[in-house]
């Protein structure tokens, strides 16, 4: 048996083995599929052809070079399949007789790159190559369409490699994200001990992905058949749906298909590993040799090469290079006239015996073997030594390399700095799932930690593994069984005490009724070792009672947890300025934000005492209180501590850290409600530009961007704009999230406050129907969130003219904030607005005016002087004076709401000009002509604009 690879498998025949794997042929199971294929590629070949029946030898010669490709035989279906693709390179096979009326509708798509028209018609040859500049060629031979398919689909392999760069002289912490994550992934990978049951299990796996592709189900049978026969670096070359998979997996840091994968990544490296102690273990000169590979880089990528200078360059994924110069140039000018990119030649030099990484020569094995090819192991890093233009227009550049040498001084260093952030504790299993979950990846992550609960560990580990599995159901939105889980913990760290502990520790068997004056009187010496583990038991509840808005019980929680750790840490010790901040979180979540901004000032003094001034949790610090003040309606404030935060993490992180796109999200959100839409839009892209280079495609972060930049967009009136964003937040969260998380109601709720802003009520009620049903189900009923959708329904009944439904449910709303939060809370003064509002419009003014003075109560208690509830509530209250023909007053409560609009919100924004105009009223009425301030609307457009607001925006949610 070979020594890298699992023991033998008692399958029976690899024909049997295809008739055993059955599939139901449902819409549903075809879109499942389709995306699960979607992850698995870089490039989507789709083939549109017509219903020719002669078309069978066609498809089989195509399926020989490219097995995954994708058929239809109905045009719109086509185009719906291309159109909703979202971040694949789509290659389009189309027949002649659709390609004329087709090609239009799709041209313009970013990620339809090449189009192959085949059939038997030339006669648009040259018309379509030049309207089309994505039509590379119009064949009528299959032979020829499939020798380019194969060229084509063999390039894109080269391209899609993932590569990082160290600068030279960057620090350390700085570094590339996905450089860390892949090398970190890599080194976990190698310590697991693979069992049989694993190629089974992605075999199977890979079968459903491809089950409507006969020939590629032949192959992974034939794979899993022949795996314990040959040799892994065969089986590389040979299957041509592992290279695609692995490589986008590292790619974009897919955990499900790593995980999956993991076996054969191991096996790989263990082969390359033996074939380089065969073939270089006679070598002990330092004679060196050279290879070459070539490919496109695109100009983004290109620049920082450019800059990385001098610096390291890694390749995240298994390498491909070549003994021959003429492979590589052959790649790197093909790769030279593709749209924003850049050919490059990489010439590396090599010395074996200096190899860090492992690599070996494979072209006797290899299914391309006149390209003479070395294959090199993950993660192969060299030093970048010069850069040249070689061809015409700057499109062709050849890079030199050198191969890193086990003495080179920025390498061992940057090998110490990964080791020390690997996850070193913990069995290994354990550290791919607390990866994955760093990583954001908690339905990968789910099964690997739910299999290790069900193995036999110790009581410290199955504490851990617990712990681990509730931290991912609890960021599932799946907060009962979190907690269940983090109750198990606790009580089984509770359980372990030691009875020879002295009486004074007798408290801790009841850890609940424990009361802070108790632990205090607690000897040093008699406390008992595990406890820094309740104190984080504490916590944990803690988080997840917030995330359930049982805020009185989080605060609790969070309290004892404080407690326990003042009684073992020095006052400047970090965890107590942790414990300061969840206290201060939930402090802003019931409205304290006095208590809020008192907890977050401490965390960050003690962060000031104990930590280097530009480390990143002061960053966090600074955020916090950033949020606190942004709440509070100082806006100057909150942003000039959202600044502070991004200079530190520009300082201290990389430039395309999440932690930065975090920053940009939290300023963008204080620009859009100082009402400054275009940077709010600006912060908000920046924030999504990043996780766009960084994340999945499907992470929820790319979901919160999108939601954001669709909020603004209905704020700005372009409903069209924001519907298209909130609905790509939602296709995300469907995607990567349970079918009741409330994160997908609060999806429906944006996209039901777009189509509001469009007035189509019916369409708005329905999805805060389903934001409802799904907060419902997934929450207590005493949730505040769940209040948020009784007054959202309310507002819709309010704009159809029902106010009498409106009322019934703005008063359901109320009913469960007073049970569930303060009287003076502020979210119970938003419910007060909308009550009065409501009476206001169903004529009965002094209910209303009540209702208002009871809003406005609470936010003079709570809120700045300037803050724009305060203003809300000074207009409403003036429009009920209005009814009343109290001029005196409505004057009054207009000029207090337009003197705070004015100090907080441009001149032309919509509120200041619609209050213009209302005082404008007044002052014609009381004949002070001369004070007049309205703004003339010029039009009957400005003027319904006006009206719509004074209706719509005066009110709160």
């Amino acid at each position: 048996m070979e020594s890298w690879k699992l023991p033998k498998t008692n399958s029976s025949s690899n024909t049997e083995k295809v008739k055993q794997f059955q599939y139901i042929n449902n819409d549903n199971d075809i879109i499942q599929r389709r995306f699960n294929f979607q992850k698995t590629q870089d490039t989507i070949f789709i083939w549109l052809k017509t219903n020719d029946t002669n078309c069978q030898d066609s498809i089989q010669q195509l399926q020989q070079i490219v097995s995954s490709v994708n058929i239809f035989d109905d045009s719109d279906e086509c185009v719906d399949y291309i159109t909703n693709i979202t971040d694949n390179r789509v290659c389009l096979i189309i027949a002649t007789s659709l390609a004329q009326y087709t090609i239009p509708c799709i041209h313009e798509l970013s990620h339809l790159h090449y189009i192959f028209v085949f059939g038997n018609s030339t006669t648009y040859d040259n018309e379509w190559k030049k309207e089309w500049s994505k039509v590379t060629d119009v064949f009528t031979e299959v032979t020829i369409l499939c020798k380019a398919l194969k060229q084509l689909s063999h390039q894109c392999q080269q391209n899609d490699i993932p590569i990082s760069f160290v600068m030279p002289g960057e620090k350390l912490n700085k570094l590339d994200p996905s450089f860390m994550y892949t090398q970190i992934m890599k080194d976990i990978l190698l310590t697991i001990e693979y069992k049989e049951e694993h190629i089974k299990e992605y075999c199977n796996y890979c079968c459903d992905i491809y089950a409507d592709k006969p020939q590629t189900l032949i192959s992974i049978r034939q794979f899993e058949y022949e795996y314990n026969k040959k040799s892994p670096v065969w089986c590389y070359s040979y299957y041509d749906f592992l290279y695609p998979m692995l490589n986008r997996s590292l790619r974009v840091m897919d955990g499900d298909i790593i995980r999956q994968m993991g076996f054969f990544i191991t096996d790989l490296h263990r082969n390359i590993e033996q074939l380089h102690k065969e073939q270089y273990a006679a070598n002990s000169s330092n004679e060196s040799f050279t290879v070459y590979r070539g490919q496109a880089l695109s100009k983004p990528k290109f620049d920082q090469l450019i800059k990385a200078k001098r610096g390291l360059i890694s390749f995240n994924n298994f390498l491909s290079t070549s003994r021959d110069c003429a492979v590589a140039q052959m790649f790197g000018e093909s790769n030279a006239v593709i749209p924003d990119h850049v050919g490059v030649i990489f010439v590396m030099k090599i010395v074996p015996t200096q190899s860090t990484t492992p690599f070996a020569s494979i072209h006797t094995m290899s299914n391309y073997q006149d390209e003479k090819e070395i294959l090199f192991s993950m993660h192969t890093i060299f030093r970048i030594n010069e850069i040249e233009s070689i061809g015409d227009g700057n499109r062709i550049y050849k890079v030199d390399l050198s191969l890193t040498s086990d003495n080179d001084n920025d390498l061992y260093e940057l090998t110490q700095f990964i080791k020390q952030e690997s996850y070193l504790h913990g069995q290994n299993w354990f550290r791919l799932a607390q990866l994955l979950i760093d990583v954001g990846q908690q339905n990968a992550a789910e099964p690997i930690s739910q299999s290790l609960l069900n193995d036999n560990f110790s009581n410290h580990e199955a504490q851990k593994i617990s712990n681990q599995l509730g931290t991912i159901k609890l960021e599932q939105g799946k907060y009962s069984e979190a907690l269940a889980l983090y109750q198990e913990v606790f009580s089984n760290r509770i359980a372990s005490f030691s009875p020879s502990y002295p009486s004074s520790t007798a408290p801790y068997t009841n850890m609940g009724q424990v009361h802070d004056e108790e632990i205090l009187m607690i000897p040093a010496e008699s406390l008992p070792p595990n406890l820094p583990g309740l104190a984080d038991s504490y916590t944990n509840m803690g988080l997840v009672h917030y995330r359930m808005g049982n805020y009185a019980s989080a605060l609790e929680y969070h309290r004892k947890a404080l407690m326990i750790k003042r009684k073992l840490f020095s006052p400047n010790h970090s965890s107590l300025a942790a414990t300061y901040t969840n206290i201060g979180v939930v402090h802003r979540e019931m409205g304290n934000y006095v208590g809020a901004l008192e907890c977050h000032e401490t965390a960050l003094a003690i962060q000031a005492e104990s930590l280097p001034p530009n480390h990143p949790s002061m960053a966090a610090s600074y955020t916090n209180i950033g949020v606190v003040y942004r709440e509070m309606g100082n806006f100057t404030s909150a942003l000039e501590c959202h600044t502070k935060a991004l200079a530190i993490e520009a300082e201290s992180l990389p430039l395309n850290h999440p932690t930065l796109a975090a920053s940009y999200t939290n300023i963008g959100v204080v620009y859009h409600d100082m009402g400054n839409y275009a940077n709010a839009l600006e912060y908000h892209e920046k924030a999504l530009a990043i996780r766009t280079e960084l994340l999945p495609s499907k992470h929820p972060s790319l979901a919160d961007s999108y939601t954001n930049i669709g909020l603004v967009h209905r704020e700005m009136g372009n409903y069209v704009s924001a519907l298209e964003y909130q609905r790509k937040a939602l296709a995300i969260k469907n995607e990567s999230l349970p079918l009741k998380h409330p994160s997908l109601a609060d999806s429906y709720t944006n996209i039901g406050l777009v189509h509001q802003g469009m007035g189509d009520y019916t369409s708005a009620l329905e999805y805060h129907e389903k934001a409802l049903a799904i907060k419902r189900e997934s929450l207590p009923p005493s949730l505040a969130n769940i209040a948020d959708s009784y007054t959202n329904i309310g507002l819709i009944y309010h704009e159809m003219g029902n106010y009498t439904s409106a009322l019934e449910y703005h008063e359901k709303a109320l009913a469960i904030k007073n049970k569930s939060l303060s009287p003076n809370h502020l979210s119970v003064a938003a419910s007060y607005v909308n009550i009065g509002m409501t009476y206001r419009e169903l004529g009965n003014c002094v209910s209303a005016l009540e209702y208002h003075e009871k809003a406005l109560a609470i936010q003079l208690k709570l809120l700045p002087p300037n803050h724009p509830s305060l203003a809300i509530s000074y207009v409403n209250i003036g429009l009920v004076y209005e009814n009343m023909s109290d001029l005196l007053k409505e004057r009054c409560y207009f000029e207090k709401g337009l003197g705070i609009w004015r100090n907080i919100l441009p001149e032309d924004d919509s509120r200041v000009i619609a209050v213009c105009e209302k005082l404008g009223y007044v002052y014609v009425k009381e004949g002070k002509h001369g004070n007049v301030l309205i703004f003339c609307p010029d039009s009957f457009e400005v003027k319904e604009e006006r009206k719509y607001f004074i209706k719509r925006r005066l009110r709160s949610s």
